[in-house]
């Protein structure tokens, strides 16, 4: 039985999530499907790499990713797949891949045939078709062709000097938690047991980072670092991101999700 996740922007209220399982099960008809996620802002490729990120590493080996957010980012239309990690991760041309799987990442065009239209139908389709190919032992390299990726999206990598670091909001969860560009791995590698001043929105700041949200009172602001390693910002019981102002930026360069983690001396 194979393995399929879909990763989306296309949302539950219609049926366009049903007619790509419904693609998936009519060219791998024993498959077993799960949604990571079909609610990812729209259009927005940095919340779709960080879900998808953080979840794909959980499924056995060979499982088939359909990742189906920002389909109209921009005009490069090539249907792609990578092997990776032991993976196949579908996706389009839109600055997903450099995002989720890295920039050096192997990635392979899709064949179509002229009767193909770009759609969500005939991509779901041609991806579907992929995987049952994949299923039967068919090479990549039997039904796709090398590529190189086109689009190249913008950086959200956190900006780091000797004294501080400068991180945007890369995502905000269900509970309106804020999470930020920074993982731990790079804030340990700066701060090197200095105090840490952590800045954002109204002036707000934080002077400690604890281990969960149960270090603090209920009602009060905590930063720690998640489950998938990153920063995160929260209010126990409450609401953070309405709180301290806080929107997603898909990308754009916004003063306003902007934190600022400052390292002191004692």
């Amino acid at each position: 039985m194979s393995s399929f996740t879909i990763t989306s922007d296309l949302g539950t209220a219609n049926y366009l999530v049903a007619a790509v399982k419904g693609c998936i099960l009519s060219y791998n008809d024993k498959a077993n499907i799960v949604d990571i996620s079909n609610q990812v802002e729209n259009f927005n490729i940095y919340e779709a790499a960080y879900l998808f990120k953080n979840a794909y590493s959980y499924f056995k080996p060979s499982t088939h990713h359909f990742i189906l957010c920002g389909l109209y980012n921009d005009d490069h239309k090539a249907l792609l797949i990578a092997q990776h990690n032991n993976q196949y991760i579908y996706f389009v041309d839109n600055g997903f891949a450099p995002l989720a799987l890295g920039k050096d990442v192997k990635v392979y065009q899709i064949k179509v045939d002229e009767t193909f239209q770009y759609n969500i139908g005939d991509i779901a389709k041609t991806f579907s078709m992929a995987a049952s190919f994949l299923a039967k032992g068919v090479a990549i390299t039997q039904f796709a062709t090398a590529y190189e990726l086109q689009y190249k999206p913008v950086d959200l990598d956190p900006v780091i000097h000797e004294t501080m670091i400068i991180a945007q909001v890369l995502y905000i969860d269900n509970f309106k938690n804020v999470i930020i560009n920074l993982t731990q791995q790079e804030f340990d590698e700066i701060s090197n047991g200095r105090k840490v001043r952590i800045e954002f929105t109204s002036n707000t700041q934080i002077n400690t980072i604890s281990k969960n949200y149960s270090d603090v009172p209920i009602g009060n602001k905590v930063c720690f670092f998640n489950n998938a390693g990153y920063l995160e910002i929260a209010v126990r019981g409450g609401n953070a991101s309405d709180l301290f102002g806080f929107e997603t930026n898909s990308g754009k360069n916004d003063l306003y999700n902007r934190v600022t983690i400052h390292f002191e001396n004692d």
